[in-house]
């Protein structure tokens, strides 16, 4: 079933290039979804989601007046977010949609994405790739209004008001999402329902490369906000006691930053005065396809990430980290030497973090040789798979669909199947509805039903099997009613088999029923079709897999089945019944039913156990007349079904 994504983002601008949400788009069309991405226009900057419809909003246009106004009545006002979400519904208007995606580093536009939520009843999921608590100081913005302490003052008014806007939206939201551990424990005080999704690299552009380079260059693409928390100065110490001691080649040795321009002027003093002025280029952001070029030709990528400590920023995890890491270059992070991204590239040996320089100049310097014996430099690291952007984008659609898809939980009681265990459970593993729990209960088999179910765990981590003594199949379904998680509640006999579209075609069908009751194919011991039977009526079946149930209409009216009686299964049904439930039938027979001359059901028992908990229920004085006629009506098919055999 395609599934139809509405993401609103902002925008896409150097040095990110939006490449979380890019990437993801990328990888969810290729599996069939449908996207719609929403932004903001940034000016100068033209962008394309292949395959994607695309739209982005002008907001900042004009001349350096108009901007600053739009600036204050956005800050003050809200103006872009209001005019963001007419955008919105302008464009989705006669469209449908399974979950709207919201992406943001800041706040915009987390209020726009809460709106259309609400008004379209759709599931918002929010990822965070940055929150204002990170920072832990005020230089980031503070530096942009340069008002000295008045700056301060403000910064600190506005930063409260927008948590307050940007909490009222996560509050909303069925899931979270975000890239670092810190983030997710901080953030999991305002919703409960969040995970960790790191940043990765596109395999397609960041992979290794072995071409001779000319020159040995150290990299650093990207913002450094402030010198405060973003500050190369151990690395241009390190570069200048090389140079000075005549260990370098200063023609062949380069220092590269690329940043904002802003920060340009401040950081060519720092080289000055720290005497790498020579070997130092600094300039503005460049082209993303520059970009990339430039680091895979570069001998050590840097990320610059400051000390965590309680005033310090915290949780940042930069996506040039993964980048290099595709590329297979050797990272140096300073200053830091403790905190999320450090502790990631130790534990992935992906390079250095440090802010000795010492050990920055031996790490150079091992590199530097490296690089002229081979003309290359490459370091991998440990667990490179899972930082890729296809990783990411599997982990983005796990959780989508586990909010837009009803979870089902299939129920299979276990004892002794061996014979037939393996066709069944493979018919459910090879479901094309994939959103699936399969609580699997031996119930004391002593074949080798136990090792093939636990084949299945090992290998589906949908699957969960759970052991106990033989006690009957009533205590073994109990025990998986109590462990299901699902909306809905499936039952399948391990020496049945289901079709393969069996529960797309229930969940197409349910709608707003309590139960949809269906047919079955009996088949032979053989697997070989023998009739197909389809409900005539509501109380036709007595059978619990006959039939896809609204676990919240089980667990509220608290029916289970009868422990320690033979046919379990027909007061189950009666007490269903009982309840009045609304009840959907379909001419479908995807169940195939295997007649199992081994099976309990198809040994004849004492059936008065039975009639004697059916007439239990009829003598209940709180009955009311219907409900006797309902079991009455069922007492009398029974003692015909046992007359005339089965």
């Amino acid at each position: 079933m395609q599934k139809r994504l509405l993401i609103l983002c902002d925008g896409f601008c150097a040095p990110s290039y939006g490449q979380r949400m890019t990437q993801l788009c990328k990888h969810l069309t290729q599996r069939g979804w449908e996207i719609t991405v929403m932004t903001e226009q940034i000016e100068g900057e033209t962008y394309v989601v292949p395959d994607c419809q695309f739209y982005s909003m002008p907001y900042y246009q004009g001349g350096k007046r108009r901007k600053k106004a739009a600036w204050l009545s956005d800050k003050l006002f809200d103006r872009k977010d209001s005019m963001f979400h007419r955008f919105v519904r302008r464009q989705i208007r006669d469209k449908q949609y399974d979950i709207i995606l919201c992406s943001t580093f800041n706040e915009f536009p987390l209020r726009t994405a809460r709106l259309i939520a609400k008004e379209t009843g759709l599931p918002l999921m929010v990822d965070l790739r940055d929150i204002i608590e990170q920072w832990g100081t005020d230089s980031y913005m503070v530096h942009h209004l340069g008002m000295g302490k008045a700056g301060q003052f403000i910064t600190r008014c506005y930063q409260r008001r927008m948590i307050r806007k940007r909490n009222k939206t996560l509050r909303k939201a069925r899931m979270l999402t975000t890239v670092s551990d810190w983030h997710s424990d901080w953030l999991a005080e305002i919703n409960e329902y969040i995970c960790v999704i790191y940043n990765g690299y596109d395999e397609e552009i960041f992979y290794k490369t072995e071409e001779r380079q000319p020159d040995f260059i150290i990299s650093y693409i990207g913002r450094i906000y402030d010198l405060t928390f973003r500050n190369p100065i151990y690395l241009l110490q390190a570069a200048a006691a090389l140079l000075k001691e005549g260990k370098i080649d200063k023609e062949r040795f380069r220092l590269v930053f690329h940043i904002e321009k802003d920060m340009c002027e401040p950081l060519r003093r720092m080289a000055e005065e720290s005497g790498v002025n020579d070997i130092c280029n600094v300039g503005d952001y460049i082209p993303r396809e520059e970009a990339q070029t430039l680091l895979r030709k570069s001998a050590i990528s840097v990320v610059l990430v400051q000390e965590e400590t309680e005033h310090s920023s915290h949780g940042i995890m930069t996506t040039k980290f993964f980048e290099a890491i595709g590329c297979e270059k050797p990272i140096i992070c300073t200053p830091a030497t403790r905190g999320c991204l450090a502790d990631t590239i130790r534990h992935s040996q992906a390079g250095i973090a440090s802010h000795n320089v010492e050990e920055l100049k031996a790490f150079i310097m091992e590199k530097y040789r490296e690089w002229e014996e081979k003309g290359y430099t490459q370091q991998t690291a440990r667990y490179k798979e899972r930082y890729s952007r296809q990783e990411q984008a599997s982990e983005f659609e796990e959780i989508m669909l586990s909010i837009t898809d009803p979870c089902v939980s299939v129920i299979v009681p276990i004892y002794n199947a061996e014979r037939y265990l393996e066709r069944c459970l493979s018919s459910i593993a090879e479901q094309s509805y994939k959103h699936l729990q399969v609580i699997l209960v031996d119930d004391g088999s002593t074949d080798r039903s136990k090792d093939i179910a636990q084949s299945y765990v090992d290998k589906d981590e949908r699957f969960q099997l759970i052991s106990q003594e033989n006690s009957g199949q009533a205590k073994a379904r109990n025990t998986a009613l109590t462990a299901a998680k699902g909306e809905y509640v499936s039952f399948v006999d391990a020496d049945d088999y289901l079709a393969p579209d069996f529960y797309e075609r229930l969940l197409s069908e349910i709608d707003n029923n309590d139960i949809v009751q269906f047919g079955y194919t009996r088949v032979d011991k053989d697997g070989n079709t023998l009739k197909k039977h389809n409900p005539h009526g509501k109380y036709q079946f007595t059978t619990p897999w006959s039939r896809l149930y609204r676990r919240d209409f089980i667990e509220d009216n608290d029916i289970r089945f009868p422990e320690g009686h033979i046919y379990e299964d027909v007061i189950f049904s009666l007490d269903l019944w009982l309840q009045h439930p609304k009840i959907r039938l379909i001419r479908y027979n995807g169940y195939h039913y295997r007649m199992n001359p081994t099976s309990t059901t198809a040994v004849k028992h004492d059936t008065t156990p039975l009639f004697d908990l059916i007439k239990e229920r009829f003598n209940n004085r709180r009955r009311s007349k219907k409900d006797r006629c309902l079991i009455k009506y069922t007492l009398m098919r029974l003692k015909l079904h046992f007359l005339l055999g089965r």
